[in-house]
């Protein structure tokens, strides 16, 4: 009896902790996106390895991202904009397109009230600023 009581409070807080990572996002944000050069040695003199961008966090579980390319940058050389949906699970952020089969997942670093950062394959990280 006391493993199943054990078991339920165990769940109850992650439970928790998600709800407040999501509470805790929601909101407006300026990000900056940026990859370790030395990941790439062939290209480190091809591209610029930032790129500024606007993360709207909603309630419904809706992200709307646009990033600003330019030429030479490494993410994309033209400025676009996505409305996905987002899940944040543990330590875990999924961004997720319903339309297609297309899901990726972050790494969640930190999220505050006024900072978040998350990190993508170990080399690309992607800090946000409140705004």
């Amino acid at each position: 009896m006391w493993r199943y009581q054990v078991f339920i409070i165990v769940l109850f807080l992650f439970t928790l902790s998600c709800q407040d990572k999501k509470s805790k996002i929601v909101g407006e944000w300026k990000a900056k996106w940026e990859a370790d050069s030395l990941s790439y040695p062939g290209l480190i003199d091809k591209y610029s390895f930032n790129a500024d961008a606007k993360y709207r966090f909603e309630a419904d579980g809706t992200v709307k991202i646009q990033v600003f390319g330019y030429e030479n940058c490494f993410f994309q050389s033209d400025t676009t904009s996505n409305t996905l949906y987002y899940e944040i699970i543990g330590d875990s952020l999924f961004l997720i397109d319903e339309n297609s089969s297309f899901k990726v997942f972050y790494i969640v670093n930190k999220i505050k009230n006024d900072k978040a950062s998350f990190s993508f394959m170990e080399n690309i990280n992607i800090s946000l600023t409140k705004r």
